[in-house]
């Protein structure tokens, strides 16, 4: 029996092979700074512990952890954490300390290399016990391990998502600090076995190094990836990827994020404004999704739908700003106006593709999937990009366990 556990930034999922998903939601912890955004470790652990609890250990053969992306925690020699779980929505970190240590490199706020240098220069007291650092899926991998190895190795893809790492260069910063893990670029090299000291009450078995959850997202529609495909999500915030197997380059918000192996990446663009935008603006006026939805299903032209200039509420990574008040159009029912709203989310996440990267040229694809809770209410705008679209659910706790399985059977 395989196990794929999902630590995401609201709540972790873990699935085991022929059993009902468990899940639980994440609190954050009070802070005193509203820029800064943390989770305690032990909690998220202490849960983990309560649904391995349910399971038969000896039936156990394999687990595969995926989760939040960008965000670091430190620890220490007995695998006590020394800071917190500091996620990808802190801001602590200005862009231009960012700026200032980058060198050229893709580094913003929230991702974990930039919070610990941050750390680094301004709380220092709080990594002098610290042993290691990375991320929720490496401290729960090297605890599930025991292994004490100071640069015990992490895949590419959490590599990546710390910033300034990339697969044909490594480090692109010479600031990498001390603590951080070594990098395995291809999974199949990195299964590694579990403690046999029984920890969390698991018998021996084999565990994968820690994956994205993007990665495993698209992992979940079944592998290996179809070609010529386009995946959207819309949850929180959004993402638009495709799997290329040709080199392109990583320039203005376009990311190359690490997949399976050296060979294969994801081409990504991913926006802060997705359904966080649309659910704010459909609470502030009211309005019920599945009206939305019966007017777009009785839309005669979407050609006629007028999108916003700026549909940003929140700046994105890439500089582009933020406007605190979305533009409305008085002449417009709210249902109307959340129509155009949904459809200006879209155009700027495709206006990703080309932002300080004019010569991008984006693809006709055979199919587009898409996912996520808010995903159905943008199919209508989609069709100049694509055949057919198909809804599905990219769930990253399956399709940790489909990594997992997928790799294996390369060994």
């Amino acid at each position: 029996m395989l196990v794929g556990i999902d630590l995401g930034t609201t709540n972790c999922k873990f699935l085991a092979e022929g059993q009902s998903e468990q899940s639980f939601r994440i609190t954050y912890t009070a802070v005193k700074n509203e820029s800064y955004k943390e989770i305690d470790p032990t909690c998220i652990v202490d849960n983990l512990i309560k649904c391995f609890d349910k399971l038969k250990p000896e039936k156990i053969s394999g687990v595969a952890v995926t989760g939040q992306m960008h965000g670091i925690m430190c620890w220490d020699k007995n695998f006590n954490p020394t800071t917190n779980l500091i996620t990808w929505e802190d801001t602590r970190c200005s862009q231009a300390f960012c700026d200032e240590l980058s060198q050229g490199g893709r580094l913003y706020p929230g991702y974990g290399l930039a919070t610990l240098l941050w750390l680094r220069k301004n709380d220092p007291i709080c990594l002098s016990t610290a042993f290691a650092a990375g991320t929720i899926m490496d401290y729960f991998v090297a605890r599930l391990t025991n292994n004490l190895r100071p640069r015990m190795p992490r895949s590419s893809q959490t590599a990546h998502s710390f910033g300034c790492w990339n697969d044909q260069t490594g480090w692109t910063i010479s600031h990498v600090d001390e603590l951080l893990l070594d990098v395995g670029k291809n999974l199949h090299d990195e299964i590694v076995s579990s403690a046999e000291t029984n920890v969390f009450g698991i018998g021996p078995c084999r565990v994968l190094i820690g994956l994205g959850d993007h990665q495993c997202s698209v992992a979940g529609f079944g592998l290996p990836l179809e070609e010529n495909v386009m995946f959207l999500n819309v949850g929180t915030s959004a993402q638009m990827t495709f799997l290329s197997k040709e080199k392109v380059n990583e320039n203005g918000s376009v990311e190359i994020r690490p997949f399976i192996d050296s060979k294969t990446s994801l081409v990504t663009v991913a926006s802060m404004n997705g359904g966080n935008v649309l659910s704010a603006f459909v609470g502030a006026y009211d309005i019920e999704f599945s009206a939305i939805e019966e007017s777009l299903r009785n839309l005669d032209d979407v050609d006629k739908i007028a999108a916003y200039t700026y549909a940003r509420f929140f700046p994105e990574r890439c500089g582009l700003q933020g406007h605190g008040k979305l533009p409305l159009h008085n002449s417009l029912s709210p249902i109307e106006t959340s129509i155009s709203l949904i459809k200006s989310l879209l155009v700027n996440l495709k206006s990703l593709f080309f932002h300080k990267n004019e010569d991008f040229v984006l693809p006709y694809f055979d199919k587009i999937i898409v996912s996520g809770g808010a995903s159905n209410l943008f199919i209508p705008f989609l069709r100049d990009l694509c055949r057919t679209v198909v809804i599905a659910e990219g769930d990253a706790a399956s399709g940790a366990i489909g990594i997992f399985r997928y790799v294996q059977n390369k060994l």
